[in-house]
């Protein structure tokens, strides 16, 4: 969903040429993260403990362009694999 909306302002950023849209892109992404997703997730963990964890590890955090990230036990540590045609 928040990936969506990113591409979405990339793409009328790009379409208008303007360049404070795209420049603007990247700190608003951060603050999204930093400031919904991280704290998105952590209230799932409290609310939904070991199934929100399981699912958390079973299912793909990002996945962009065949490129797939997946957390890590740390907070916000992904690990990032390509697919094996790739290799």
């Amino acid at each position: 969903m928040y990936l969506g909306l990113a591409m979405f302002v990339l793409g009328v950023g790009v379409a208008m040429g303007s360049a404070w849209t795209l420049a603007m892109l990247v700190p608003a992404a951060l603050v999204l993260h930093c400031g919904v997703v991280l704290r998105e997730e952590r209230y799932l963990e409290e609310r939904f403990g070991e199934d929100y964890r399981r699912l958390q590890g079973a299912r793909p955090a990002l996945r962009l362009a065949g490129l797939t990230s997946r957390r890590l036990e740390g907070k916000g540590h992904f690990k990032v694999t390509a697919p094996r045609a790739w290799s």
